[in-house]
């Protein structure tokens, strides 16, 4: 670890993986594509259009149901920024699995490489996922895509 280091490598590598902690915005400002995993809050994403993402679900602490993206957009959860509110509100915010964050991983590496074949759907369910915001919202025109595979397997959030 050093200061170089911490620059260096994010600026020049492949693509980078993270979190919504700051040094992601380190290969950003390089051009360097970014695999966005855990992302939280919900508005809080990869801004490249080479950039992928998925996102923390949010679940009802009482009923331990999951909340529907529209859901959390529609209180306002998608731009929360501190975890207090979460809990004020009964909002449990659950990390991405293992899988997840591998199929996310896996698909930005064949994106990359060329090899990426969507499968019949991907493209609606993009689409569903950014029609959730309203026109105005502060996500409004991002070029970045949500996981394909986080999609298919989650299509009751985008209700």
């Amino acid at each position: 670890r050093s200061e170089l280091g911490d620059i260096y490598l994010p600026a020049h590598c492949y693509f980078f993986i993270g979190d919504t902690s700051g040094l992601y915005a380190v290969p950003l400002c390089f051009g360097v594509p970014v695999v966005g995993v855990n992302r939280v809050p919900l508005a809080d994403l990869p801004l490249g259009n080479k950039d992928l993402f998925i996102v923390k679900k949010y679940r009802c602490a009482e009923t331990k149901k999951n909340l529907t993206f529209r859901e959390i957009v529609e209180i306002g959860a998608d731009q929360w920024f501190n975890g207090n509110i979460y809990a004020d509100n009964g909002i449990e915010v659950i990390e991405n699995t293992s899988a997840e964050i591998a199929d996310v991983v896996l698909e930005m590496r064949l994106r990359l490489e060329g090899e990426w074949v969507p499968s019949e759907g991907d493209d609606e369910l993009q689409d569903q996922f950014w029609e959730i915001f309203p026109p105005g919202h502060r996500v409004e025109g991002n070029p970045a895509r949500i996981g394909a595979q986080f999609l298919r397997q989650n299509v009751e959030l985008l209700n």
